[in-house]
């Protein structure tokens, strides 16, 4: 949610008319073309002052994002173009990053689960294992002490990659699973349409 809604709210120029053709005349003090940025307050103000010129058009909330026509304080004008570039691909490709956000979710919650896994799988083993070894011997003195910690500690040291990597594995698969069923939603509403 932080993601979907990082920037400030951009408005735009939208036309009010039904045919969607309407033209500033020549003498129109700001000129602007349907789809531009705007400034809410600067353009009620327009309009206020203008209102033949301005009566077929409007300012209105689209979506947030980055406005690449703020000034960054960029003295170059080429890291100014490529910033303003920038602003316009992250403004037009919000999804993106939220893919990716996702992608990591998943990622991260199956490395926490693998590692929970593995340390609990290894902290029976031994204690399995040592009660089975030492069945003659004076039973709790055997036992080690710290058992779920050093199997913790054996997990990290010695299975950390297997454990990312199928958590990797799992998550790539939750992904295609994802998008698969955005698919479906998307054709079962398209066939509901028809």
């Amino acid at each position: 949610m932080f993601i979907a809604a990082a920037g400030i709210q951009l408005f735009q120029y939208v036309d009010l008319t039904a045919t969607q053709n309407s033209t500033l005349p020549a003498d129109a003090p700001v000129k602007f073309t349907k789809g531009d940025y705007c400034i809410p307050e600067e353009f009620n103000q327009l309009k206020k002052e203008n209102p033949t010129i301005y009566d077929d058009f409007d300012c209105v909330f689209f979506r947030r994002g980055f406005d690449p026509n703020l000034p960054a304080n960029i003295k170059s004008q080429t890291l100014s173009k490529y910033y303003s570039k920038a602003i316009e691909i992250f403004n037009e490709y919000q999804w993106i990053p939220q893919v990716f956000v996702l992608f990591m979710f998943f990622w991260l919650f199956a490395f926490v689960q693998g590692l929970n896994q593995m340390t609990i799988a290894g902290s029976f083993g031994a204690w399995y294992f040592t009660r089975l070894k030492n069945i003659n011997s004076s039973f709790s003195n055997d036992l080690p002490f710290f058992t779920t910690l050093g199997s913790f500690f054996r997990a990290i040291f010695f299975h950390f990659g297997t454990i990312a990597f199928g958590s990797l594995l799992i998550a790539i698969v939750k992904m295609i699973k994802v998008a698969l069923e955005y698919v479906s939603q998307k054709v079962v509403r398209f066939l509901f349409v028809l």
